[in-house]
């Protein structure tokens, strides 16, 4: 019975039927048992794995603090920068991994605090000057003059900002432009409007109409229409994660002429 056996349970039953019956449905629940322990087992390996990396990455960067007063030469603190930011960048992956499992499963705690959304929103920008200025990528940014303060995690929200502007460097075209806009608009009528309303422009290859959807689901791969990046990673879909636990919603539209416009209303 524990096993859903009363599923059939019919008067007048044959009782070699029902036996047979119970033993089936008892061997579908052991492989589901089975199968669900295989898997957090592999949640718990994928976790360890994710822990174990960061420390290599660590000494890394630690490393290349070090090499700093034995390069000669301007070119090779190019190279040390560049292994600097592409070592963050996977260390903020695997931030990304862990924080999402942790969402999947109810685990992670929102910590809202009072946030200056400008200041939160210049700082995100801040960080990616020398990644930009690696592909000569102008970071234009358009803020109101008064700025708002709003209850949100302000971790994770650096986090979705931080992603939206790595994916915008990544795939626009050097010589390009990203510009990143903040508005706080006001109710109009009896229409519910958002706290705040942030937007990441590129000039990239954009997203196509039908991907649009898709491309915040972590299981979907989603072509970007370029040869050099196959496709886009895991991190929308941690900013999607991210603004619906604060009852936010995020999307993408064209940009005009070209590229993509993420947009992130909380």
């Amino acid at each position: 019975l524990d096993a859903s056996a009363d599923d059939f349970l019919h008067k007048p039953y044959n009782s070699m039927e029902l036996r047979a019956r119970v033993r089936s449905m008892l061997r579908i629940k052991r492989r589901h048992d089975a199968l669900q322990e295989a898997l957090r087992l592999r949640e718990d390996l994928s976790n360890m794995i994710v822990h174990d990396i960061r420390s290599p990455l660590s000494s890394i960067l630690i490393y290349s603090d070090l090499l700093e007063n034995f390069v000669p030469n301007e070119m090779g603190h190019d190279y040390l920068q560049t292994i600097r930011n592409e070592t963050n960048r996977l260390s903020a992956f695997l931030t990304d991994m862990l924080m999402m499992a942790k969402m999947e499963h109810g685990k992670l705690v929102l910590m809202p605090s009072i946030v200056d959304i400008n200041a939160l929103v210049r700082a995100a920008v801040e960080g990616f000057r020398s990644v930009a200025g690696l592909k000569n990528l102008e970071l234009q940014v358009d803020l109101p003059d008064a700025t708002g303060h709003v209850s949100l995690d302000k971790n994770l929200w650096r986090r979705v900002l931080d992603n939206l502007l790595s994916n915008a460097v990544k795939f626009s075209p050097p010589n390009g432009r990203i510009t990143i806009q903040v508005a706080y608009p006001r109710q109009n009528g009896n229409e519910p409007a958002p706290q705040i309303c942030i937007c990441v422009l590129d000039e990239g290859p954009g997203i196509p109409i039908e991907h649009q959807d898709t491309i915040f689901d972590k299981f979907k791969i989603v072509a970007t229409g370029r040869r050099d990046i196959a496709q886009v990673g895991l991190g929308l879909a941690f900013c999607k994660m991210v603004v619906d636990a604060h009852n936010g919603r995020v999307y993408v539209e064209p940009n005009q002429p070209k590229g993509s416009v993420f947009t992130v209303e909380m």
